[in-house]
């Protein structure tokens, strides 16, 4: 077989393609080295610009989708809440990487697992006729140190669903924040289990009396005061679980995100003379279920009056405003803002937009489905309205309730704080997404292993895409090319990572995972592991936070900027095949045929035709080669 050879120089680069050559594949002379070294430099570039030509596309496609995943998979790695990452009883709460705006997911610890649902009854067959008798009972809901009393109606013929709704709307309509859901389960949820939680699976339809997770830790009561309507339902007290949440995949889509009713007025300067009529204005304010709801109506209800005298400023009236709306009931807040309003010249040829003072009254801490509403306020005379004069006529947010569908059952909260498997996992609504977004819960050992795992096949992946290209992309400031720029995270650890199973492997210094190391050193030192891979909290950032924010910068930067600009390489035609290694023989005989040419009388002085001339478009022979 003939063997192939690159003519090397004496400091080991290559000389190029046409130097002559010993069969060692030493040049045989420093002119012909530093010629071919420049040529073959030469073919380089001009190979490098046809290359970024036919796959600039490709490759920045390439690596977006190197850094997207490296960025997903290192800001994914998450840390278990409770207990060593090995034990049994700990566990580790996933989700999507781009839910993480919308969406908080924590596991309470042993000692703040407390499920909503304080009370259930006992299931009924939900279209079975009443055994209770017709006519009025009488319930006390006491919660928070506070009381209230119930009533409801139970007429002849109603049914056990009729009942259960009725005792469920006069929990509702309470001012106490207690919330009652008539529900019925007849099958299982993903994790395949009742949805109320292993081991709690009503018959038929039933009564639960709950709160909201903010108010988790205490509990309510529901009595008779007349009748023995709360005997029958037969209300048992629900049990914090004593074991870690259970393994599996919650389904969680978020519809609605809470917001109280707000009114706002617009700016105003609080040293200017208000425009208001002098007078006393009445306003009227309600609290209740929406208008438009199946139970309608205002539970609390009132009026305020604003004295408005001669000479007010508009901080002045702002500021009692403030003060009688926020004294008025405890569900309804009133605080001034800042706000913008436009300013005139004394002579109306300039309009500026400035800092100004507003009022803003919003429904306080509402119970689902309830609004505020304002009305009235007039003056006494009814020449001058208040409400319209300040814009406080319309709501600047009319309210709303948060919604999620947890594992199929519609969940409707105020604020925006639910849980899933009895109180194991919180879950803090933000923002709404439409799409099901999965929430595992997962035994921590096994997925910090794979999600080191997935971190360093994304690293390895993008740093070989980056070193197959490097004559194609840009050299950061400091380093040596774009690959080391992203190897550097590593380089600094690299004691450390050692000591954790992270070790650099082969000539192109990818990383390697040893499981088995790994895991040895998080039964030895896991407060170590956790520092080195996610940082200490602190001033120090941990590998993946590094890596991860570095796979950011480039992809907000955009991933072109990686690339270098196609005048940065010479022309070449992009289709011409690119520079090739020849046999000895060849390089020989082209030796040979340059001498024959070089001594030819006249030639080598740059006189006269070239030799063999044909009737083509040039010779037989070129010195291009």
């Amino acid at each position: 077989m003939t063997s192939i050879k690159w003519p090397t120089a004496a400091d080991g680069t290559l000389t190029g393609l046409n130097g002559g050559l010993r069969t060692d594949g030493q040049a045989t002379s420093a002119a012909g080295v530093s010629s071919s070294a420049r040529v073959f430099g030469e073919y380089q570039q001009a190979d490098a610009g046809a290359r970024r030509l036919r796959l600039g596309g490709s490759l920045a496609y390439g690596l977006d989708s190197a850094l997207r995943r490296l960025n997903d998979t290192a800001s994914a790695f998450a840390w278990p809440t409770e207990g060593v990452p090995f034990a049994t009883n700990s566990r580790l709460a996933t989700q999507p990487a781009a839910s993480k705006a919308d969406l908080s997911v924590s596991l309470p610890d042993q000692s703040g697992v407390l499920p909503e649902d304080k009370f259930l009854s006992r299931g009924f067959a939900a279209g079975a006729p009443t055994t209770l008798d017709p006519g009025d009972y009488t319930l006390r809901l006491a919660f928070g140190g506070q009381t209230d009393s119930l009533s409801v109606s139970v007429a002849a013929g109603d049914t056990n669903a009729q009942v259960l709704q009725a005792v469920a709307d006069a929990v509702n309509a309470s001012t106490l924040q207690v919330d009652a859901e008539v529900r019925r389960q007849t099958g299982t949820n993903p994790l395949g289990h009742g949805i109320l939680g292993p081991g709690v699976i009503p018959t038929g339809s039933f009564l639960a009396l709950g709160v909201n997770r903010t108010r988790a830790g205490q509990t309510p009561t529901l009595t008779d005061t007349s009748g023995h309507l709360a005997a029958a339902l037969k209300l048992s007290a629900t049990a914090a679980p004593l074991i870690p949440a259970e393994r599996g995949t919650h389904q969680l889509t978020s519809l609605s995100v809470a917001r109280p009713t707000t009114f706002r007025t617009g700016g105003y300067d609080t040293g200017a003379e208000t425009t208001l009529t002098p007078g006393t204005y009445t306003v009227a304010y309600a609290i209740g279920p929406a208008p438009n709801s199946a139970s309608s109506g205002s539970v609390l209800s009132g009026s305020v009056d604003v004295v408005v005298s001669a000479g007010d400023t508009w901080g002045e009236v702002l500021s009692l405003m403030k003060n009688t709306f926020g004294s008025a009931s405890p569900s309804m807040t009133a605080q001034l803002v800042p706000a913008r309003r436009v300013w005139d010249s004394a002579t109306d040829e300039r309009h500026e937009v400035v800092d100004a003072t507003g009022l803003e009254i919003a429904l306080n801490d509402p119970k689902p489905g309830w609004r505020l509403s304002l009305s009235g306020g007039d003056n006494g005379d009814e020449t001058d309205n208040i409400l319209s004069a300040l814009g406080l006529n319309a709501t600047a947010q009319p309210g709303s309730d948060g919604r999620m569908v947890i594992d199929g059952r519609d969940r409707v909260r105020t604020p925006g704080a639910y849980t899933a498997d009895q109180g194991r996992v919180a879950l803090d609504q933000s923002g709404t997404f439409g799409e099901i977004v999965p929430v595992s819960v997962l035994a921590p050992l096994e997925t910090l292993s794979q999600g080191l795992s997935d971190v360093v096949a994304a690293y390895n992946g993008l740093r070989g895409l980056l070193t197959r290209n490097a004559d194609l992309l840009r050299v950061p400031r400091g380093t040596t090319s774009l690959a080391e720029d992203f190897r550097q995270p590593v380089a600094d650890r690299a004691l450390d990572l050692q000591g954790l199973g992270l070790v650099e492997s082969g000539t192109g210094r990818l990383l390697w995972l040893n499981a088995d190391t790994f895991v040895q050193a998080l039964a030895s030192d896991p407060q170590g592991v956790r520092a080195t891979l996610l940082g200490d909290g602190g001033d120090e950032q941990g590998l993946l936070p590094e890596l991860a924010q570095k796979a950011e910068d480039a992809l907000s930067a955009g991933v072109e900027s990686l690339l270098l600009p196609q005048s940065a390489f010479p022309a070449r035609d992009p289709f011409a095949p690119s520079p090739s290694p020849r046999t000895e023989a060849e390089i020989e005989k082209k030796s040979q045929l340059l001498d024959l040419l070089d001594s030819a009388p006249g030639i080598a002085a740059g006189l006269g035709p070239e030799p063999f001339s044909w009737g083509g478009g040039g010779t037989l022979l070129r010195r291009k080669g």
